[in-house]
């Protein structure tokens, strides 16, 4: 994505799904070479 918005209001909308279901841990994992692929990547983790 161009822009951090779509990214970071998907990683809330995955989270509210499985926090509103099962509740399990919901692991996040991530990759070091991810976040230099993009700023906007960052700024959508934050």
């Amino acid at each position: 994505p161009k822009r951090a918005e779509p990214l970071s209001e998907w990683f809330i909308s995955q989270f509210e799904r499985h926090y509103n279901g099962s509740r399990a841990p919901f692991p996040v994992f991530m990759h070091a070479a991810w976040f230099t692929r993009s700023p906007e990547y960052f700024k959508a983790y934050q």
